[in-house]
């Protein structure tokens, strides 16, 4: 296979490949000078490349560079594939025509740089890989590619997650799992340094770049990195650090789409499906990875004396805002007063958390000064705190899908952004929603009324509560009823609603109002008709 250049002049011209000089070696075969220097035998060529090839006691061999032929010939029956460049071929079979008969077939032409890499990278982690000696004419070429090819027996990956503190939380299962399938990788999580405390909790992670300013530089070239960041920064950063294979997110002409340069029918199956999946998921299958509901292995760090002192037990949290500072999406959030008259009606003793600017919001739902800690913890902090809570209430938002993750009782209350999306995953861990399809399905802009939000009262949060702390099936069925009865979904992510669940073919016959006891099914369901219309 032969790919067509994209400059004036061969591959192999524009490399400087062609330069050197054939003259006969002593035994009258073809061999090559450079510049007045031998880049092989003067008396047997030939002999000398079988020397090569025999201090290799086995398995199959790559070749990269046709030169003459000879290394490729004295490889044999053990040779895989000449990995050569466009325009090497007619000075071969000019120079060594039934040398060049007898390859015929085992050598494949390359015209640029990305496709020879990306051979070279996979066929080295599985073969022994030679350098014609013509490639000495050339040792910026050679350089190159023995630096890839040293490169992939500690193969170093990137992952670029830049935001948001859910989706960077999100993102880790995968991370850690694609460690597991691969442990002799390096992986490299490329951040903003908001979210490096998050990454620091993930063991099996080996480096934190953290993005500033000036974009960060490793002193190894990645073999692939894997973009999650669907933003231009982060396919920015993604041709900056140039890896031989690009995974994920990346600028194309029709727009920032999902790519996969291993394999691109991988990269459209992904864009067929990744506004149809939880992001979680969608994780691990841009990694190549089976999803699964498994939340991160989590290392939180002691506290130190300047800790914030975790609350005396038992006692729970709520979360009231979506943000923090100016990004806070005022749309997203319940009236505080609303889940503050929830909190009372559920009893217990309740801890805010949030950023400095939601302490006002706090204090709107009745928590007390003492017990407002907005804007006083880091994310170490919140993560000690949320650790020992009994129940944790709060939006679609970083701190939520934290408390998801450590596998605490949650509550996770939606408006308008989809949980298909952006549902949190964990072992004990409840979603409830108004029953709008638009809210459902995620709308872009809300709608004046803001409906949906506006919709909760504090009955439904607390019968939601009670629903994920039932203890008899009656309370369960009773609890379920009351969420149905007042126009919400309720479901647990676990239950999945995404296109492979085998679900789908029946759900899609149900009514999309769903009978108390199995409301994750009317989730289904409703998901099922829109994918049909």
């Amino acid at each position: 296979m032969t790919e067509r250049p994209s400059s004036p002049g061969t591959f192999a011209e524009v490399l400087g490949l062609l330069t050197s000089e054939i003259r006969p070696a002593r035994n009258g075969e073809a061999t090559l000078f450079h510049r007045g220097q031998a880049l092989q035998s003067t008396y047997d060529p030939l002999r000398e490349a079988r020397r090569k090839v025999a201090a290799i006691p086995e398995g199959r061999i790559v070749v990269v560079g046709l030169g003459l032929g000879y290394l490729a010939e004295a490889a044999a029956d053990r040779l895989e594939i000449v990995l050569a460049f466009e325009g090497e071929e007619g000075r071969f079979a000019t120079a060594r025509p039934k040398a060049h008969k007898h390859l015929h077939g085992k050598i494949r032409f390359f015209s640029d740089w990305p496709l020879l890499e990306r051979e070279l990278v996979r066929l080295a982690s599985l073969h022994t890989v030679l350098f014609d000696p013509s490639l000495d004419a050339v040792p910026t070429v050679k350089n190159r590619l023995e630096g890839l090819v040293n490169a992939t027996t500690s193969p170093l990956v990137l992952v670029i997650h830049l935001k948001t503190a859910g989706d960077v939380l999100r993102s880790l299962a995968a991370v850690q799992q694609y460690k597991q399938h691969h442990p002799y990788t390096r992986i490299l999580f490329v951040t903003e340094p908001l979210y490096v405390p998050i990454v620091r909790w993930a063991p099996g992670i080996d480096g934190i770049l953290s993005v500033g300013e000036t974009p960060p530089r490793v002193a190894q070239r990645p073999l692939v990195a894997f973009n999650f960041s669907g933003e231009p920064a982060g396919t920015s950063l993604l041709e900056h650090f140039n890896p031989v294979f690009r995974v994920g997110y990346a600028s194309t002409g029709s727009g920032i789409r999902l790519i996969d340069d291993r394999t691109p029918r991988h990269a459209e199956d992904l864009n067929k499906i990744r506004n149809h999946m939880n992001r979680y998921h969608l994780y691990f299958t841009i990694l190549g990875l089976e999803p699964r509901y498994d939340p991160p292995r989590l290392q939180i760090p002691p506290p130190t004396e300047t800790s914030v002192p975790i609350p005396p037990s038992p006692y729970n949290v709520v979360q009231l805002g979506a943000g923090s500072g100016a990004d806070v999406w005022t749309p997203k959030r319940i009236a505080p007063e609303t889940i503050g008259v929830a909190l009372e009606r559920l009893g217990g003793t309740w801890y805010a958390i949030g950023g400095k600017d939601e302490s006002e919001t706090a204090s709107r739902a009745g928590i007390p000064e003492e017990r407002n800690l907005c804007g006083k913890t880091d994310w170490d902090d919140l993560a000690r705190i949320l650790s020992g809570a009994d129940f944790v209430i709060g939006h679609d938002s970083g701190p939520v899908h934290l408390a998801a993750a450590l596998g605490r009782p949650t509550l996770a209350l939606f408006g308008f952004t989809s949980p298909i999306l952006n549902a949190p995953i964990g072992p004990r861990v409840g979603v409830i929603q108004p029953d709008m399809p638009c809210a459902f399905g995620g709308c872009r802009v809300p709608c004046p009324e803001i409906t949906c939000t506006a919709s909760y009262d504090p009955e439904v949060i607390v019968e939601a509560a009670r629903h994920i702390r039932a203890e008899t099936l009656g309370h369960f069925l009773d609890t379920a009823c009351t969420i149905a009865a007042k126009g919400f979904r309720f479901f647990y992510p676990r239950e999945h609603v995404e296109n492979r669940d085998p679900l789908l073919r029946f759900a899609a016959e149900m009514p999309s109002t769903a009978p108390p006891w199995d409301l994750p099914l009317a989730l289904a369901a409703e998901w099922a008709g829109t994918r049909e219309r």
